[in-house]
């Protein structure tokens, strides 16, 4: 079963603040860390976009109001050691940032303990509803002294959906090609890199109708 984190970090506006056990459902797919082949760069800063025709943006708009999202954070290659002390521990907080500024973090990776500058996580993130122009960001932290200190901040990199989805309509995330996105630190100091597979769910198996969650208002009364 899928379940979510919400919060809010570091950004200048609130989101909801709600807590439920994170799943993960990474025994879906095949294993990390090269599940299809070598990684390639896809984002290189944070400002890089990649331009697509407008036939290419209505054909995902399209599908995006019949799919959801699926992000799988495979690994990570960190420069630098955070830690105070011994290997690092490190985890990946995945968050959806809409263009009024709200905050949701709707994934957060298990933690690789002793993965240090090379972990892996193979977690396959709950699905959600996106539009093309959100912000999918990605947080690497470590661990402090398990979990009893602060989690101290690796970096981060953020892109829009449409980047990563690279526009294509009819991407499943075990069918695309692994992306490789730059982690930078106060967006200057570049950290290492995090490995991402990102798709659109199938809904072959689904025998329901599903409803999106943008038909209804929140918070219930």
């Amino acid at each position: 079963p899928h379940s979510a984190c919400f919060r809010d970090f570091s950004w200048p506006v609130f989101s909801l603040r709600q807590l439920s056990v994170m799943g993960c459902a990474s025994s879906q797919l095949p294993e990390a860390p090269d599940a299809v082949g070598p990684a390639r760069t896809l984002l290189t800063s944070s400002s890089q976009e990649k331009l697509t025709t407008e036939k290419d943006k209505q054909a995902l708009d399209g599908a995006l109001k019949q799919r959801r999202l699926q992000v799988w954070v495979l690994r990570a290659e960190l420069l630098k050691n955070f830690g105070s002390f011994g290997k690092m521990d490190p985890f990946v907080v995945v968050e959806r940032v809409k263009s009024d500024g709200h905050i949701w973090e709707f994934a957060r990776t298990r933690t690789d303990w002793g993965g240090h500058m090379k972990p892996n996580f193979n977690h396959l993130c709950r699905s959600i509803e996106v539009d093309s122009d959100d912000v999918i960001r990605f947080r690497v932290m470590e661990k402090s002294f398990g979990d009893f200190g602060t989690p101290i901040f690796c970096g981060e990199v953020s892109a829009t959906v449409q980047l990563l989805l690279r526009s294509n309509a009819e991407a499943k995330p075990e069918h695309t090609e692994p992306a490789k996105l730059k982690l930078t630190k106060n967006e200057m100091e570049e950290t290492g890199c995090l490995v991402v597979q990102v798709g659109l769910e199938d809904q072959s198996s689904q025998d329901f109708t599903r409803v999106s969650a943008k038909r209804f208002e929140t918070p219930v009364s």
